[in-house]
């Protein structure tokens, strides 16, 4: 939600989820776009995992988390962990 109100540059953080959601998704990209401009500063490639509770809960889910999170590992890409709210 921080990232999106800096891109819509918004005076307050939003208190509707629905507002929440939609500011955050905007400032997902942006986020993203830092982390890939510092990181390929230094020839490192990121990826972007969005988790959410339940994934950990999930054993088939938390499972398919850390076997994508070795293989960007094992590709030389760091994974960047984010919520899916």
């Amino acid at each position: 939600v921080g990232m999106g109100c800096i891109k819509l540059n918004l005076t307050k953080r939003p208190t509707s989820i629905r507002t929440k959601q939609a500011v955050a998704a905007a400032g997902q990209s942006h986020l993203v776009r830092i982390y890939e401009d510092l990181f390929g500063a230094i020839d490192i490639q990121v990826a972007q995992l969005l988790i959410n509770q339940s994934d950990f809960l999930d054993q088939e889910h938390w499972t398919s988390i850390k076997t994508t999170i070795n293989e960007c590992l094992a590709l030389g890409v760091v994974p960047i962990i984010n919520e899916n709210d």
